[in-house]
């Protein structure tokens, strides 16, 4: 499988993750799972070789957002960043979510060209919390992980790490 991912503007895009996720077609029960990820060139190419012949759904990948450490107080009052426009995740053919892809069925020795992506631009929110930690245990360090739906190595929209107890707050994240 094979084509180029565009940004809105219809310029080319480098050095992002696009994914064949093999479709099980069992619902939640059987979650797809990523067959294959390439990375984008620097004409916004990929290419997905050595795919067993199956049904698929392609993604391409953003950048991932950071996780900033916050802290606030329990009684201060928490005001987020507003909504941002941004490019999101986009599934073939330039859909926002796994639901309204277009599968692509492999047969055996097949290749498929020109399966084109133009990223989806969307409303991107930010989220506030706090990792608890209450039983005061002796870690160090926490890892967070904010990740995409559901599927077989799915992929984070954002990661990082802070102290237990500590707070965090990540934009750009899609609905």
């Amino acid at each position: 499988i094979s084509g180029r991912v565009r940004d809105a503007k219809d310029r080319p895009v480098a050095g992002l993750v696009v994914s064949a996720l093999r479709l099980h077609g069992g619902g939640p029960r059987f979650p797809p799972d990523r067959g294959m990820a390439t990375s984008t060139n620097d004409l916004g190419d990929y290419k997905l070789t050595g795919l067993n012949p199956g049904r698929y759904a392609v993604l391409v990948e953003t950048k991932r957002s950071a996780i900033s450490p916050k802290d606030w107080k329990d009684d201060e009052k928490l005001t987020l960043p507003g909504p941002a426009m941004a490019e999101v995740r986009t599934y073939y053919p330039n859909a926002r979510s796994l639901d309204v892809a277009v599968p692509i069925q492999l047969e055996t020795g097949q290749a498929l060209e020109g399966i084109d992506l133009t990223l989806t631009r969307l409303e991107t929110f930010c989220v506030r919390s706090r990792v608890l930690d209450p039983g005061a245990q002796t870690m160090n360090r926490i890892r967070i992980h904010i990740a995409s739906e559901y599927y077989l190595g799915a992929a984070n929209l954002a990661d990082g790490e802070l102290a237990p107890g500590g707070g965090f707050e990540v934009c750009g994240l899609p609905p």
